[in-house]
């Protein structure tokens, strides 16, 4: 099993850019992002988030929700 870390919000967005999940540029308001990956099992996938900025740390559990939103395993997420 991984060690569990905290990530960037610049760091997150590279790893699930390997996955195929993309940030959706036209959607979220003021400091929310979502990100998004198309026909995943048959479903579309959306998961919001809060980002100030790009070196803004997320929680361990932020990152747990997205993990599981995506079904991603620990060891190809962290």
């Amino acid at each position: 099993m991984a060690r569990k870390k905290r990530y960037k919000y610049r760091e997150v967005k590279k790893i699930l850019n390997r996955f195929g999940i993309k940030e959706l540029p036209s959607r979220g308001k003021g400091s929310h992002r979502v990100f998004y990956h198309a026909d995943f099992r048959g479903k579309n996938r959306f998961y919001p988030v809060k980002c100030h900025n790009p070196n803004q740390e997320f929680s361990i559990k932020t990152l747990e929700g997205i993990r599981r939103a995506f079904d991603l395993e620990e060891d190809e997420f962290y």
